[in-house]
């Protein structure tokens, strides 16, 4: 693992399950909208009371990894026009030693995570069940940075923030 800073741990790992996106998969599909450079929505059943709207993503299969978990609001309730909605956000702290590990950092030494990978649940180290993330409104990722300028000057760790996403507008 040259070239992989090594130092440095996290505090207090838990395992995060994630479902991460594929972008080439997605736009191969024809599922990607290259002008505004983001999925294009599907629709079931349009035009019934069941239409569903998916976001054409194409995903990978679910990866646990080590994280250190930093919560904002989880859940909290928000007035809406039709009703309460639940918000939440949190970051996930990684490290690059455990990503290269992996095989979840590229050739250029990115990680391999993207806007739009979902996290499906929460384990101890040990693999038990801590939480399920419900879907909808879902904890989607909505920005990847490197990060943890140490001593020697590497960036060894990153930081994935995750929001939910609205369920309707704000107002009551």
């Amino acid at each position: 693992m040259a070239g992989i800073p090594q130092g440095g741990k996290l505090i207090r790992p838990i395992l995060v399950e994630i479902e991460r996106i594929d972008p080439a998969a997605t736009a191969a599909a024809g599922q990607y909208n290259h002008v505004l450079k983001e999925p294009i929505p599907q629709r079931a059943n349009a035009g019934r009371t069941t239409e569903q709207r998916t976001d054409g993503m194409v995903r990978r299969p679910p990866i646990k990894i080590l994280a250190q978990m930093e919560r904002g609001p989880f859940m909290a309730l928000n007035m809406v026009a039709s009703g309460n909605a639940a918000s939440s956000n949190l970051r996930l702290v990684l490290h690059r030693r455990d990503l290269a590990k992996r095989g979840l950092l590229l050739a250029d030494g990115l990680p391999d995570f993207h806007v739009g990978d979902r996290i499906l649940a929460t384990y101890t180290r040990w693999g038990k069940l801590i939480a399920p993330i419900p879907d909808p409104p879902g904890l989607y990722c909505t920005q990847v940075q490197p990060a943890g300028e140490g001593l020697g000057g590497n960036q060894n760790l990153v930081v994935l923030y995750f929001d939910h996403r609205d369920q309707a507008v704000p107002g009551g």
